[in-house]
């Protein structure tokens, strides 16, 4: 899908497409290392392969939106730098509970949900972008529904 260079606002769309993609590398590699740390729990265990997997995907295809726009160089913006800002090292999240994981997943993926949301009101986006941003926020709020649903229920269904 290559893209017309009089899109509007194109550093403002490439710099937030750079962010989400950042946001979904760091989030993938943050449940990896919850994978590599944790024991047993394999309920937490497939829900957090699931998670590293789909970020995975969804950074891969924002990496191929981000191709498909004209060349403009990306200026570094204080939400880009914000996800790894807010985190502390990996060894201090760590939870003693599965109740702790998830509610720390779900605030990550809430985080996530809420970029998204932003990026949608922009109204210059062309429309293919639109489709997929929308189509990748719908993934994220799943995410983030199971893991809500697994916090205030405890039960356990394939959704990713």
């Amino acid at each position: 899908m290559q893209l017309p260079s009089s899109v509007k606002n194109k550093q403002g769309t490439i710099s937030t497409l750079s962010t989400l993609f950042q946001r979904h590398l760091a989030a993938a590699q943050q449940y990896r290392e919850f994978l590599d740390e944790l024991k047993g729990s394999s309920s937490l265990n497939s829900l957090l392969q699931g998670l590293v997997d789909m970020h995975q995907q969804l950074a891969d295809q924002l990496a191929a939106t981000i191709r498909d726009l004209p060349d403009v160089p990306v200026k570094p913006n204080r939400m880009m730098r914000s996800g790894d800002d807010h985190m502390p090292p990996t060894s201090e999240l760590l939870p003693e509970t599965t109740f702790a994981y998830y509610r720390h997943i779900y605030g990550e993926e809430s985080r996530l949900a809420r970029h998204y949301a932003q990026l949608l009101d922009n109204e210059g986006l062309p429309k293919g972008i639109m489709e997929r941003i929308q189509r990748q926020h719908k993934a994220i709020l799943g995410a983030a529904n199971k893991v809500h649903r697994l916090i205030k229920t405890g039960e356990d269904r394939t959704m990713l």
